[in-house]
């Protein structure tokens, strides 16, 4: 009997004592517990965009592009305020395209510009277009070249030259420039002009169709 009550008093104590070895057991686990929490929560975050180190781009090469070449038509321009192109006057001499509609003054435009032509081939020959230049410079006299730069409807983009040298110009002075007979029949109408005076390859003065 007594020993039956000494053995309830032992496991009424088991009980309510700590047991040591199941205490270290236990810490040991919530220690191994917090370390598999703490790699874990390492690898699950996602660095801040602020510290995050992004390579460096370098930046596209741009080239500058390259002036492009003159081409024998394109001078370059050094305008001079004492030398003007005062008036052009332009006349198509071809009545296909220019009816005269009873207008007396075209009447006697046309034979102005046909003067002297007989046969139906020295008729031909004249048609085209007519440029009359009035130009001035106030400067001495000096040698300058008017020149006169166009395109025909045909040849499009090609640029055809014609000059008319002064080897001592001064004061007003007029020159006329023609595209007649087979280059206006074959490459067509001019499209676009443009007239200068030239100085030493420089152009000092000029004046353009509205779509040079």
């Amino acid at each position: 009997m007594r020993f039956l009550f000494v053995l309830v008093i032992a496991l009424v104590l088991g009980l309510l004592l700590p047991n040591p070895c199941l205490a270290q057991s236990q810490k040991k686990n919530q220690e191994e517990g917090k370390e598999l929490k703490a790699k874990k929560t390492e690898s699950d975050v996602v660095p801040d965009s602020k510290s995050k180190t992004t390579p460096l781009i370098p930046p596209l090469d741009v080239k500058g592009t390259k002036p492009r070449p003159l081409e024998a038509w394109d001078l370059p321009t050094e305008l001079d305020g004492k030398v003007k192109l005062k008036k052009i006057y332009d006349f198509l001499n071809d009545k296909s395209k220019t009816p005269t509609g009873g207008d007396k003054a075209l009447e006697y435009e046309f034979k102005y510009f046909d003067h002297g032509a007989v046969t139906q081939a020295q008729i031909a020959s004249r048609k085209g277009h007519y440029y009359i230049v009035n130009w001035a410079t106030d400067g001495p006299a000096e040698p300058l070249t008017l020149r006169f730069d166009y395109r025909q409807k045909n040849t499009r983009d090609k640029v055809n030259t014609v000059e008319i040298p002064y080897q001592q110009a001064k004061g007003s002075m007029k020159g006329t420039f023609s595209v007649t007979g087979d280059s206006y029949t074959t490459d067509g109408d001019v499209i676009s002009w443009r007239i200068s005076v030239v100085r030493n390859g420089k152009i000092i003065a000029q004046k353009k169709s509205f779509v040079w």
